[in-house]
């Protein structure tokens, strides 16, 4: 994991939500400044390409559910399992054959937060986005 600047993070993506939680009272001082801890120490971790749910390496979407778990004891969705998507997609199936093998050698029972999890919960909001000056 390393920090991007939210510029440039807006730079190379065609999408870009920000997303915070609806009741902000469950995030307090104390809140912020655990999750913003613990969010500063997985810097430096690899990034999750084979998305196990452990704190060696972490997607970007466990980093995020994380951070508000570990912060406020929130879970900001419920964690499903990769046999909840839809795999038969041939892009999918290619990037499973990729780094696992084979759909066999799969983990189907892992637990996993995806982009659209996030995005979906009820306990999260869209930040209102502010008009950019000419």
């Amino acid at each position: 994991m390393r920090t991007t600047p939210l510029k440039t993070w807006k730079a190379r993506s065609k999408i870009f939500h920000a997303r915070r939680l609806r009741d902000r009272t469950a995030l307090d001082d104390a809140a912020f400044e655990k999750s913003v801890k613990w969010g500063k120490r997985q810097i430096g971790k690899d990034y999750d390409l084979l998305f196990k749910w452990g704190n060696e390496k972490l997607s970007c979407s466990e980093l995020v559910w994380k951070i508000y778990k570990h912060g406020t004891r929130i879970k900001s969705c419920e964690p499903k399992t990769f046999q909840a998507y839809f795999l038969q997609n041939p892009k999918v199936s290619k990037i499973i054959q990729a780094r696992y093998g084979s759909l066999e050698d799969f983990p189907k029972n892992e637990p996993v937060v995806a982009p659209s999890d996030l995005a979906k919960s009820v306990l999260l909001e869209e930040v209102p986005r502010r008009l950019q000056k000419k």
